[in-house]
């Protein structure tokens, strides 16, 4: 406790330093003995008022009344978010549902495992100190998900997106499933294998069986790829293909007229990611010396590659479309493996909704999202690879059109709206059947 009360004192808003700040400047004017009471009460309180405050969710809005005059019966479905609103899944598989599901009479309480400024503070910290920030984060969150279990009671139905704690057995999501209200379990990635492109001590202690154990006690499953889906249907649980979606009001093509200057290449993901841009510098940095241009990568980590010419944007969700009206193409190469096959394509949304054509591994769900030559293209190693930036590097008219298709097609298939409708029908079926 003495540590949690710490940090959040660390991460307190300013008018609660103040506060202690105040009392602070008692204790040392005065002798009494009440001067370092008042000190240490107040610090001890601005503590705990920032960790309530992180534990604590907004009551939901009253629902309007009905025909009948009476107040309807608001559904309430607490979503326990993989991660806080700052990480893409989160943010659009959970987060970004709460207006449009409301429109249904249906509340989705969004239940982060920390708030975004403590994840970034201890999580993503580098360097000697994350041996301590780390685990002290870890401990934060199996605080702050016991507290969500205990005032979970009211809800309609649970979703739990990937998992409730990334140690040891499914203990927190058997709890759930213990309880007499449907759980429905969602996932974007392959979670019954670690990433090929990733390497870490924390994931020894990964239960790789958890996927198959959370999938049989759920409900529904709600998959991103096909491949995710099969994958699910094997547990022998109903699932729902719902694609990442996009917010294609946020994000759209810019309304500045186009600029002849070298092609800017773009690159939008997080820096965990950024093994897969690897794969392509050598073509990159033939075409810059070549043509000119640019690479921008659009990430958390900079990135960097020797006789490669990049610009590195931090990415910052108030900036992101800016970022990639930036850029003339977006790139997304893969490595062929189990893992990558199970992508859900995000990207490639991404960059359609700014208006952007998109050169894509022939991986998984990219081959049945592009069209190739009309939206965009598909590059199956080096010299494929090669060839399509060369293509779109000396073709900006092409570039234009195959954005265009691709704007429309994220629109039709693949916002937010689309998305919401598909779970909100699911949520009343699922209701129904309780009934």
């Amino acid at each position: 406790l003495g540590l949690l009360a710490a940090v959040a004192l660390l991460l307190a808003p300013r008018d609660a330093r103040a506060a202690a700040a105040e009392a602070r400047r008692a204790r040392d004017a005065g002798g009494a003995l009440g001067a370092p009471l008042l000190y240490a009460w107040t610090k001890w309180a601005a503590a705990a008022g920032i960790l309530v405050a992180a534990l604590r969710e907004p009551r939901p809005p009253a629902a309007p009344n009905g025909p009948d005059g009476r107040a309807p019966r608001a559904r309430r479905i607490d979503f326990f978010a993989w991660r806080p609103q700052s990480n893409a899944t989160a943010r659009c598989r959970g987060a970004a549902y709460a207006p449009l599901l409301r429109e249904r009479g249906i509340t989705l309480r969004f239940l982060p495992p920390a708030p975004d400024r403590l994840y970034r503070a201890l999580s993503e910290r580098r360097g000697a100190v994350r041996l301590f920030t780390k685990p002290l984060y870890y401990l934060i969150v199996l605080a702050v998900r016991i507290g969500q279990l205990l005032r979970s009671g009211g809800a309609d139905a649970v979703i739990v997106q990937r998992e409730l704690y990334p140690f040891g057995p499914p203990l927190l999501e058997g709890l759930l499933a213990r309880r007499r209200v449907p759980l429905l379990y969602d996932f974007d990635d392959a979670l019954d294998q670690p990433p090929p492109h990733l390497r870490g001590f924390a994931y020894r202690f990964h239960d790789w069986s958890k996927f198959e154990k959370i999938a049989r006690r759920a409900r529904w499953l709600l998959a991103a790829s096909p491949r995710l889906a099969a994958r699910g249907r094997r547990t022998g649980t109903p699932t729902l293909l719902l694609p990442t979606p996009v917010d294609t009001e946020r994000i759209h093509p810019s309304a500045a007229p186009p600029r002849r200057r070298p092609p800017v290449w773009g690159w939008i993901g997080s820096g965990g990611n950024l093994t897969y841009l690897e794969q392509v510098t050598p073509q990159l940095r033939a075409l810059q010396q070549r043509r000119g241009g640019v690479l921008r990568v659009i990430s958390d980590r900079p990135f960097r590659a020797a006789g490669l010419r990049v610009e590195n944007v931090r990415w910052c969700l108030a900036r992101e479309a800016e970022a990639l009206w930036g850029c003339d193409v977006g790139l997304m190469p893969l490595t062929e493996n189990e893992y990558a096959r199970a992508k859900g394509g995000h990207k490639i949304l991404v960059y359609w909704a700014a208006g952007l054509p998109v050169i894509a591994s022939p991986v998984g769900v990219n081959a049945e999202m592009i069209s190739h030559g009309e939206d965009g293209l598909l590059a199956d190693g080096p010299a494929a690879w090669r060839e399509a930036l060369e293509r779109l590097a000396g073709d900006a008219a092409l570039r234009r059109r195959m954005g265009a298709r691709g704007r429309r097609k994220v629109v039709a298939r693949y916002s937010q709206r689309a998305c919401a409708r598909t779970l909100a029908d699911l949520i009343d079926r699922v209701l129904c059947e309780e009934v």
